[in-house]
């Protein structure tokens, strides 16, 4: 299933077109995908939830060798991500999009965040920055093993690939990822 609709940009209230789609996704089942892009101010969403109704879970995956790269990635506006060994936790905010990719289009896109904050920073937190985005470089060179997870209050993220090991969270666990804020650096 393909809709396109056209609201009000949320950002400009410009008509911008709605485009909301279904796809099958293997292991996963089935998820709506919606994405929203301005041709006026450039406002862009998008995000990826499950049809079904899903209990909070938590996916995490040994990134170890260069095809481990390939796991899929299905991260909705609430999932959280955490690469413990980088000290790297990403918490959902107001802006946070959902989306569908594989390991290493998530570092690229952690990468991008990294030059970001390098080329509007000095000092301390610029050097931070700097050897996070080599570490990110080496892992998406397959030079540097990592942990992958992902948590969602919702159950509509998910890792899928040989070694994403699945675990229920308790309800406790659940309420604390509910209502996270965007942070890049959990230990800076």
């Amino acid at each position: 299933m393909k809709a396109d609709s056209v609201i009000k940009c949320p950002s400009c209230n410009e008509n911008t077109h709605v485009v909301q789609a279904t796809q099958n996704v293997q292991n996963f089942g089935e998820v709506l995908i919606t994405a929203i892009k301005c041709d006026k101010c450039g406002y862009r969403f998008t995000d990826v939830m499950s049809t079904e109704f899903n209990d909070a879970v938590e996916f995490k995956a040994l990134i170890e060798k260069e095809d481990d790269l390939s796991i899929k990635v299905i991260k909705s506006s609430s999932g959280t991500i955490e690469i413990p060994e980088m000290g790297i936790e990403i918490e959902p905010g107001p802006a946070s999009d959902g989306y569908i990719t594989n390991v290493e289009g998530l570092i690229v896109r952690i990468e991008e965040a990294f030059s970001v904050i390098i080329n509007s920073s000095k000092g301390k937190q610029k050097e931070k920055a700097e050897k996070k985005l080599n570490e990110l470089i080496e892992a998406k060179n397959g030079r540097k093993k990592f942990t992958l997870i992902i948590k969602d209050p919702y159950g509509n993220s998910a890792l899928v690939g040989r070694n994403a090991e699945k675990r229920m969270l308790s309800e406790a666990e659940a309420k604390k990822l509910i209502g996270g804020i965007a942070v890049i650096e959990k230990n800076p």
